[in-house]
């Protein structure tokens, strides 16, 4: 059954025994009522208004932002970006109200990845945002597969 109304909670009450215990000795997904996991989504809604400023910027004046700060920052951008993608695979959901199932949390990684893997705007909205996700990140991961990550100086 995938569903818990709860996680096991005999993992360590430090933020880092929760993510350690588990990823390493209780695989199973996060509970989004973790302070850390909401911590990080309020990190990345700021790194999101960065990058929309930025992007815009360094297309509209390339001379202004072709110093180190601005490929430097574009790369811890793109790496927390990508880090997001794989909380996402990792975190567990609601079912959606009109379910069958009991009450509780999707905790079941299949069904996980199935959500956040479909066609976007499924599951009410709250599907299909890896392909919104991976677009995003896909610069990044050409250059890193491709060669030219490093380069810092375009």
């Amino acid at each position: 059954h995938h569903l818990h109304s709860g996680f096991d909670r005999s993992v360590p009450k430090t933020t880092m025994g929760r993510i350690w215990g588990h990823v390493v000795i209780y695989p199973e997904p996060f509970d989004p009522k973790f302070k850390w996991l909401r911590g990080w989504n309020d990190l990345l809604v700021v790194t999101q208004y960065m990058a929309a400023y930025m992007v815009p910027f360094h297309i509209a004046f390339p001379e202004e932002s072709d110093d180190v700060g601005y490929p430097v920052l574009s790369r811890v951008l793109d790496f927390l970006f990508t880090m997001d993608i794989l909380v996402n695979f990792c975190t567990a959901f609601r079912p959606p109200e009109d379910s069958t199932e009991a009450i509780g949390w999707v905790a079941d990684f299949g069904s996980i990845a199935k959500r956040y893997c479909g066609i976007p705007g499924s599951y009410k909205g709250e599907g299909g945002w890896f392909w919104v996700d991976l677009i995003s990140v896909a610069p990044a991961l050409r250059e890193i597969f491709l060669g030219g990550w490093f380069y810092m100086n375009k």
